[in-house]
């Protein structure tokens, strides 16, 4: 057991999500900002990734098998996962040993939901490497369970998920005691006084952000808080890209019976997400339905902590008034997409798109799908390389951003620069760090095709 740890409180933040939670999480793990927390004397961290949830979910969870973390790049067996949790677990110690910090922070996104044994593990966990003294303070933020539930929804869909069965799960186990459930089961764990509960919409109305209101609540110097890199997180799709992930998702689901689709990889949507145009919204009808739903729990909500959404004015937005922001970039980045995606991008355009936009609209999209099927025969060459090159390699689920880097090298040895150009955007889009690399190979070939577009983003 650890007894050198300095640690007086545990601030323990469990989200909801979509509530800021990736922001507050990105600040706090930066280099530079980490150490300023250090030099206050509170320590978030960085032995795990940023959302703490991760680590903590796969190791305390009844079915660690179930994550995401656990599945990809490869399947996990038992024995497995529990070898890499009982590592994490350990630097996690190690990491709490070696420091002089006064507060330990972690921000579990994902541990909300977890049943209340787990969460008992999780406190025994904490208590027995040293922490049986600290005092704990647990901090939840809650939103809008309309806005909330819109929200979820579009991370279910960058997740694979399908529509129908994702919105009945909520409405039908979720969202009718949301609140009184997750935030109860705290309250029975850790005490109601450690438990500490904040409307997002209140909170980011902080003179600094959702980032700054958690800060003030750890009782951060506000100069020491002005002088952090805000890194601030917007997880919006487009109606667009919202629509259409929602009719692929059902027509080629990410994953069948258990196992992934191989037609499809985890980021072939990716590059969509950068779709602008109107924002992703739900319907009037399930807006209703969803405060309907809520009713009795967000009386308990109000009851118990004065957060009121009883009376928000729940209004339907004009779905598509700026498709055409949308359309102009999505012709921009067809070339890039997948076979599978822009085969699923010409039928639901063709099918869904053209008789739900305004028809002002609709002239511009015609003409668009008339293009895409045009440049299908220029694209059979890069397909037919990309097929070949993967036939040839025995890897599950391989990094598609690092398969696209390859390409383009390959392509440059053959002094094939528009293939070479093409490959290293789409690993621009594909892969999850952006290296310096990617970015300047891609300006190269961008410069020798005499090409002006914009920068990749490290």
């Amino acid at each position: 057991m650890l007894t050198n740890n300095k640690i007086k409180e545990v601030i323990l933040h469990v989200g909801w999500s979509k509530t800021g939670t990736s922001s507050i999480q990105s600040t706090l793990y930066d280099e530079s900002n980490n150490r300023l927390l250090l030099n206050e004397g509170i320590l978030y961290p960085t032995c795990w990734l940023s959302n703490h949830g991760v680590a903590l979910c796969s190791a305390f969870s009844p079915d660690p098998g179930k994550y995401a973390i656990n599945k990809f790049p490869k399947v996990l067996s038992k024995a497995e996962i529990e070898k890499k949790d009982k590592l994490n677990l350990k630097k996690f110690e190690e990491t709490l040993n070696n420091c002089s910090a006064k507060k330990l922070v972690i921000s579990a996104e994902g541990i909300l939901p977890l049943p209340s044994e787990s969460i008992k593990n999780l406190k025994k966990y904490l208590m027995d490497i040293g922490l049986k003294k600290a005092k704990f303070k647990v901090l939840i933020y809650t939103r809008n369970p309309v806005t909330w539930t819109g929200s979820t929804l579009q991370q279910r869909f960058k997740d694979g998920f399908q529509y129908a069965p994702a919105m009945d799960k909520l409405k039908n186990r979720t969202l009718p005691t949301m609140f009184q459930d997750k935030i109860g089961k705290f309250v029975n764990i850790f005490g109601k006084k450690a438990v500490h509960v904040y409307s997002f919409e209140k909170s980011r109305t902080h003179d600094m952000g959702m980032v700054g209101h958690f800060l003030e609540q750890l009782d951060v110097d506000k100069k020491t808080t002005r002088n952090m890199n805000q890194i601030r997180k917007n997880d919006s799709m487009s109606m667009f890209t919202g629509e259409f992930l929602k009719y692929i998702n059902n027509r080629t689901p990410l994953f069948r019976k258990g196992k992934q689709n191989k037609t499809r990889h985890r980021r072939d949507h990716q590059a969509l997400l950068t779709l602008p145009g109107d924002k992703f919204d739900l319907s009037l009808n399930e807006k209703k339905e969803i405060a309907s739903i809520m009713k009795n729990d967000l009386k308990w909500l109000k009851k118990k902590y004065r957060i009121d959404y009883l009376h928000e004015n729940i209004k339907e937005k004009a779905n598509y008034k700026n498709v055409d922001k949308s359309l102009d970039a999505l012709e921009k980045m067809y070339p890039t997409l997948t076979k599978t995606i822009r085969n699923a991008l010409v039928e639901f355009m063709e099918s869904r798109l053209i008789s739900d936009i305004p028809s002002g609209h609709r002239n511009q999209c015609l003409e668009l799908i008339r293009r895409f099927k045009e440049q299908e025969k220029d694209l059979e060459q890069s397909d037919h390389i990309e097929n070949r090159f993967l036939s040839t390699l025995k890897i599950n689920d391989i990094d598609r951003g690092v398969l696209y880097r390859e390409l383009a090298l390959l392509m440059e040895a053959y002094n094939q620069i528009e293939l070479a150009e093409l490959f290293m955007q789409k690993a621009g889009l594909y892969k999850a760090t952006v290296g310096p690399l990617i970015k300047k190979k891609h300006e190269q070939y961008k410069e020798k095709l005499g090409k002006n577009g914009p920068e990749l983003e490290i």
